[in-house]
């Protein structure tokens, strides 16, 4: 059993999966595999994966197409290594990364995955800025709570990063999987049920890249203000197991996280509405006066 096992999920890549492919091959970690899991891909994708040499590396093309969560689930079944990174086919990882995490997770047994600071780039891989959890951490790293989370997130940011950021404790991960209902914040809800099990170990080092493109999930998803729609439906979630969460999220917390799901929806409608895009207006509005509703308590 290999100590880390890096899965790509992968569909209709082919100019960004070689990228992704030649940073997790050339990371320092000695016990580690990769997995390439093709997504039923008609763009060469498959192939390029294929053509490469390594004894560590094994592709998996799939049957059907399954879709983003499905695929990533896939990931989580196919990996055998006792940590986990699944790392987005148009992201990368920096020199060393995969060693620092493993060893954090190694000094920290209490937690359930490891993340780091990293780096948003522009649509032509330069950096626009840096991500970080926290301003000050000690270099070896240190244990973030859900509490923490909660406040410096006020549940509506992700800022602990996409899954290419974040490296996955396997047994930690026993009975839970992404939900592929949220189409743009099924990261999130894991990470939030990840937490209630125990505290992640967060690393100041810039240890990954997420890049903006046209083709991202987040890019297509602005219009329709899909974060917020699945935000809403994990601030029911959550309400409704409050008390699992043994006081880290209060019901404030829950009530906040659909006021700015409200907001949201609100400016996007205008965004829309300046456009002329008037159906993805007024879907937006419906949006802002469910979740209105919801931080009302009516209905």
């Amino acid at each position: 059993m290999p100590r880390v096992s890096i899965c790509i999920p992968t569909y209709n890549h082919a100019k960004f999966v070689g990228r992704a492919l030649d940073t997790a091959l050339e990371q320092s970690e000695a016990d580690l595999e990769v997995v390439v899991l093709d997504d039923g891909s008609t763009d060469g994708t498959f192939e390029i994966a294929s053509s490469y040499r390594d004894p560590r590396l094994r592709v998996e093309g799939g049957q059907r197409h399954l879709g983003h969560g499905e695929n990533f689930n896939r990931s989580l079944d196919a990996a055998k290594g006792t940590y986990i990174k699944i790392l987005c086919d148009d992201d990368f990882l920096y020199p060393g990364a995969i060693s620092r995490l493993a060893d954090g997770l190694d000094r920290f047994p209490d937690a359930t995955f490891a993340t780091s600071a990293w780096d948003l780039l522009d649509d032509v891989a330069s950096v626009k800025r840096t991500r970080r959890l926290l301003e000050h951490a000690p270099d070896d790293g240190t244990l973030v709570d859900l509490r923490q989370i909660v406040v410096s997130s006020r549940l509506w940011r992700n800022r602990i990063g996409s899954p290419s950021s974040v490296l996955l404790r396997k047994t930690a991960l026993t009975g839970l999987r992404f939900n592929p209902q949220y189409r743009q914040m099924m990261d999130w809800d894991l990470w939030l049920q990840l937490l209630k099990r125990g505290p992640l170990v967060y690393f100041p080092q810039v240890l990954s890249a997420y890049q903006w493109h046209s083709e991202t999930l987040t890019a297509k998803q602005v219009p329709l203000a899909q974060t917020a729609t699945d935000l809403l439906t994990i601030s029911t979630v959550l309400a409704d197991s409050l008390p699992d969460f043994r006081a880290a999220i209060s019901s404030w917390d829950v009530k906040r996280l659909q006021g700015l799901c409200c907001l949201n929806a609100l400016q996007v409608a205008a965004l829309n509405g300046w456009h002329r895009r008037w159906g993805l207006a007024v879907q937006n509005l419906r949006l802002a006066v469910r979740a209105l509703l919801m931080f009302l308590r009516i209905g």
